[in-house]
């Protein structure tokens, strides 16, 4: 569920403020969801006195500003996006559009095809297979990674969802 992002993402942020004394830089941008626009529009890039205060000096860019300063600057970027085009006078990735948690599950029923699942498949067949493979159920039906993997093919298969 999107409790995910909580535990793996925004807890060790906080914590990190909270022992270190410094604000973590954030690279979301507004444009992104309707939530991290409201919180923009209320804070600014600069969240020094919220509760959990941040820096998220990318707030105001849009993709299309971003893959454009990739383009002009030449700065290397993550390989899994792919090449930076031109169609019809938008700039795109032709790999990835967003990268977020590999192993994530939430949300993967909604996705047209090729889904992410699918496309890691081609992009890294190591990682694949450890989401794929492997898992045990235990005694309560609770699907519990392994060695051999997480076991998510077993819950894409009862989703009815390819893989």
């Amino acid at each position: 569920s999107e409790e995910c992002c909580d535990i793996i993402k925004k807890a060790p942020l906080k914590k990190f403020g909270k022992t270190s004394g410094k604000k973590p830089i954030v690279g979301t941008m507004a444009e992104d969801s309707a939530f991290r626009k409201i919180n923009w529009l209320r804070t600014g890039c600069n969240a020094f006195d919220a509760d959990d205060p941040q820096c998220k000096p990318l707030s105001f860019w849009t993709e299309q500003d971003i893959l454009r300063y990739l383009k002009l600057t030449g700065i290397p970027y993550c390989t899994v996006y792919g090449d930076i085009t031109e169609i019809d006078g938008k700039l795109a990735t032709t790999g990835e559009k967003h990268t977020g948690c590999i192993f994530c599950l939430f949300g993967v029923e909604r996705e047209k095809e090729p889904n992410r699942f699918q496309r890691l498949k081609k992009i890294d067949r190591p990682k694949y297979n450890y989401c794929i493979g492997g898992g045990e159920f235990d005694r309560h039906g609770k699907l519990i990674p392994n060695k051999k993997g997480l076991g998510e093919g077993k819950i894409l298969d009862f989703m009815g969802v390819p893989y």
